[in-house]
């Protein structure tokens, strides 16, 4: 248990993090008396400049709902072993011109998974720990108010919005990737428990973290590819007047096959609701994703490839088609307040470990 107020001995910590962003690094954090906040304490964060801990993405947007006052996003509180928590639950309807029936769907993403078992080295162990520790430090649900707050581990965060999902019942999940925070075999095998436990269907578009070495064992790969659940660079899923499409974005390049398919899905003229793991540079993300990361964290930016910017002109140019996109990658909950500009309908999600979830409701127009 990590409790604020408990005394934690100095402890170095080599853990590999790699950002949602076209970068992989190594970070060396320290977790004691030096620590930089005191929710568990990390001398190194993956917010830059500006942005502190998830935690405020959650702040800005619950104050740009009220100014907006068109999408519900509302606090729900959770009793568990540790106290009264709180997640964050955004509402969103998309409309699509004669549907016979209702969908309702659940958007969560950027678990960040990292665990181990009792058979992996003393390496993995080490290292799964340490990763479980820096998210911990990185918006974490918390319970309890004052001086006894409990900041829960990653995993049970995202269990504790497992269990929303469950009494929900939704009629399937978008995960928009980063189901784990590396991969490896424990890891993948706890993601795909996660998964199989939310009792519904999941559809997936791998994140930058979610990719498999080539030296990984052959059961991660056949864990890998049962998460992504056939094709992960672009799978269509038709349901009664729709289709879902997830695509593979994570390395912010669209192939040419990519492009292609998306280009076909158009002149189909079918209704499309898009999944994607880094967001477009739709305007409800532009300003504060450059804000709070910068360049190259959206795809279509002027400074990337032809196929992105391509792939970003279409989506625009046929949002009769395209009636809603959602993303993961930039940890901050963007397109709640319906800020869209007559531009593309997209939204992107908090980390699931900071309590946050999406619900989806799908209705004919």
């Amino acid at each position: 248990m990590l409790r604020i107020s408990a005394a934690r001995k100095r402890r170095t910590c080599r853990v590999d993090i790699l950002l949602p962003a076209p970068i992989c690094s190594t970070a060396v954090f320290s977790q004691g008396e030096n620590a930089s906040d005191t929710t568990g304490g990390a001398s190194v964060s993956i917010y830059p400049s500006g942005i502190r801990s998830a935690s405020e993405t959650m702040t800005g947007l619950k104050q740009s709902i009220i100014k907006g006052d068109i999408m519900p996003v509302h606090d729900r509180e959770i009793l568990t072993p540790h106290g009264v928590c709180h997640l964050t639950e955004a509402e969103v309807t998309v409309t699509l011109p004669g549907l016979c029936r209702e969908y309702t769907f659940v958007h969560i993403s950027d678990l960040h998974i990292s665990a181990s078992d009792a058979g992996d080295s003393d390496e993995e162990k080490e290292r799964a720990a340490c990763s479980e520790k820096f998210w911990r430090t990185q918006g974490c649900i918390t319970c309890g108010r004052g001086g006894d707050e409990y900041v829960m581990t990653p995993l049970e965060a995202n269990e504790t919005v497992a269990e929303r999902i469950r009494e929900i019942s939704p009629d399937m999940v978008f995960l928009t990737g980063d189901v784990v925070n590396y991969a490896s075999l424990s890891s993948l095998r706890r993601a795909k428990e996660y998964i199989d436990s939310l009792g519904c269907g999941c559809i997936f578009a791998p994140g930058n973290h979610d990719a498999v070495p080539d030296a990984m064992p052959d059961e991660a790969r056949r864990l890998a590819a049962e998460l992504a659940g056939g094709d992960p660079e672009f799978q269509i899923l038709s349901l009664s007047g729709f289709d879902i499409a997830a695509i593979d974005d994570s390395d912010i390049k669209i192939s040419n096959r990519q492009l292609h398919r998306m280009q076909e899905q158009i002149k189909a003229k079918r209704p499309a609701i898009l999944l994607l793991h880094v967001p477009l540079q739709a305007p409800a993300a532009r300003a504060p994703v450059l804000e709070k990361w910068g360049p190259d964290w959206m795809i279509g930016e002027e400074q990337q490839c032809e196929n992105n910017r391509l792939f970003l002109k279409l989506i625009n140019d046929n949002k009769d088609v395209v009636r809603a996109v959602f993303a993961g990658h930039v940890h901050i909950a963007t397109g709640d307040d319906e800020m869209h500009d007559g531009g593309i309908v997209q939204y992107t999600a908090a980390p699931c470990f900071t309590g946050f979830l999406r619900i989806i409701r799908v209705k004919g127009a």
